[in-house]
């Protein structure tokens, strides 16, 4: 369709009929899109995912080595300390 200018006009019977195919047009396209969300959620998984469990790990590995830091000193005599304990598994 060309592009409205000042010198172009619409008959009010045409411009109903083309309002009324797009709005046909947009609903079409939005329930499409709604029901590709629908699918998207049922098809995504619900359980905790590889980053969640990651980061909890890598929380409690710092709070551990933050302990240990604090039991014997200094991060040195931390790992000395795991590997005495290392040597006598």
């Amino acid at each position: 369709m060309p592009p409205l200018t000042q010198e172009t006009t619409l008959d009010p019977p045409a411009l109903a009929v083309r309002l009324e195919a797009d709005s046909v047009d947009d609903r079409l396209a939005r329930r499409a899109l709604d029901e590709a969300y629908e699918r998207h959620q049922r098809l995504q998984p619900r359980g905790p995912r590889a980053g969640t469990v990651s980061l909890l790990v890598l929380a409690v590995m710092l709070l551990a080595a933050a302990v240990m830091v604090a039991d014997y000193g200094s991060f040195g005599a931390a790992g000395a300390a795991v590997d005495r304990m290392i040597a006598l598994i």
